[in-house]
């Protein structure tokens, strides 16, 4: 991920850009997260001591984004199914696909800010 892609999904996460800098309260971040990013792949479960939440929070805001597209490109394809042969099981597993997405976003926090 290069420095405009990880400033772009600061950005669309709420956090403050200035001059090029991830900042969380007027204090810059973009090494840190950069260094996470090159360290951490975002299902790893080790993570540095000196991991702050911010830090972990746009690793894996950048994880959701590639499921996002996926799924996207998945949807367009209608999941790889060809219409005139979708038979039960293609029914089911989508099926549970859907519930695992309903679930996903019931679970979301509901914050105001």
């Amino acid at each position: 991920m290069n420095d405009d892609e990880l400033l772009d999904l600061a950005e669309q996460a709420g956090f403050d850009v200035e001059n090029g800098d991830v900042c969380i309260d007027g204090t810059p971040c973009t090494e840190e997260v950069r260094a996470l990013i090159e360290l951490l792949q975002p299902k790893s479960e080790v993570q540095p001591a000196t991991t702050r939440a911010v830090d972990r929070f746009i690793v894996l805001y950048a994880e959701v984004e590639d499921l996002i597209g996926n799924l996207r490109e998945q949807h367009e394809t209608n999941y790889g199914i060809e219409a005139s042969k979708v038979d039960w099981g293609d029914v089911g597993s989508l099926s549970h696909f859907v519930e695992v997405l309903q679930y996903a976003v019931h679970a979301l926090p509901n914050r105001q800010t």
